[in-house]
């Protein structure tokens, strides 16, 4: 039992780490779109730009997957519905990311609070409302909406 339970734990760790990095090339990517002066740097950025969005879509909804198990009593989604401003499409741009970056900041610090800090106390507004679940889904549904909005960018 202990060997299923570390295995679980460094599982949960990898995908978490794995999550962070991915999100860090997303906004290295996002910055290079913006920095791109002939269309075959805009190409490469686009592609880095959606293959990342892929990999914090997936890694966000495996570490869903696996706490879902865990937690069965919690929330695991609510309604959130990523919105996107056709306004100033770069600023909205960067907000999101900012909220991306707040959640998955948000579910890493209520998971290693619960799962990798010896004696520390798991407060109960941890678990409910805005949990690591939901905080979870909303990355995902944010990288989900990102990477449509891009595609409709550049196919127009």
């Amino acid at each position: 039992m202990d060997r299923q339970i570390d295995h679980f734990l460094s599982e949960l760790q990898e995908k978490l780490l794995r999550l962070r990095s991915h999100f860090s090339h997303v906004e290295a990517a996002r910055e290079a779109l913006v920095q791109a002066t002939s269309p075959q740097e805009q190409r490469r950025a686009q592609v880095r730009w959606e293959d990342s969005l892929k990999e914090v879509e997936r890694y966000s909804g495996d570490v869903w997957n696996m706490l879902r198990y865990v937690f069965t009593g919690l929330e695991d989604r609510d309604e959130f519905k990523p919105r996107l401003s056709a306004h100033d499409l770069e600023a909205c741009f960067r907000r999101q990311l900012g909220f991306m970056a707040s959640e998955i900041g948000e579910a890493e610090r209520k998971i290693y609070l619960y799962f990798f800090e010896s004696g520390s106390t798991i407060q109960a507004g941890d678990l409910r409302g805005e949990n690591m679940l939901i905080r979870l889904y909303h990355v995902r549904q944010m990288a989900k909406k990102l990477k449509k909005r891009n595609a409709e960018e550049a196919d127009p």
